[in-house]
């Protein structure tokens, strides 16, 4: 017997260093997988993080056009409610301008007469016209 220690012990030290020195072996190599699956999915964390990034400032971008767009649409709105107001009030002074006038009055008259299907005759009578203007308007009227 060596230093008190039997045949015996000193082969089940043995297998009991070499189990534990293959336990860590075994879990150095799993520590290792495990730190390449860590670096790897550091790696794919960054691009994505870049990814998100790009998304954000694209839609920071279009953010603002849409913004912009809005402004254009408004003023546009403005711009079609003024001019819609300027042909209402245009219209009216034509109106107006076309009511003030006498003569004006009598053709404006015998306009809607032919509307109506007046004859010749008829818009002769009652605008008081020449026959050779109310056959002109009547022919104006039906060339249209």
């Amino acid at each position: 017997m060596m230093n008190g220690m039997s045949w015996p012990n000193i082969n089940m030290s043995l297998e009991i260093i070499s189990l534990i020195s293959g336990l860590f072996l075994l879990l150095l190599c799993i520590a290792f997988m495990q730190f390449r699956k860590i670096k790897q999915s550091s790696k794919n964390i960054k691009m994505l993080q870049t990814q998100v990034d790009h998304l954000e400032d694209q839609l920071h971008s279009h953010a603002l056009q849409l913004s912009e767009l809005h402004q254009i649409s408004q003023g546009l709105g403005k711009q079609l409610r003024d001019l819609h107001s300027q042909q209402i009030e245009q219209s009216s002074q034509i109106t107006q301008a076309i009511e003030q006038e006498p003569q004006a009055r009598l053709y404006n008259r015998a306009s809607k007469m032919l509307e109506l299907g007046a004859d010749v005759e008829e818009i002769m009578r009652e605008c008081e016209l020449p026959k050779a203007e109310a056959e002109l308007m009547r022919h104006l009227y039906h060339s249209k």
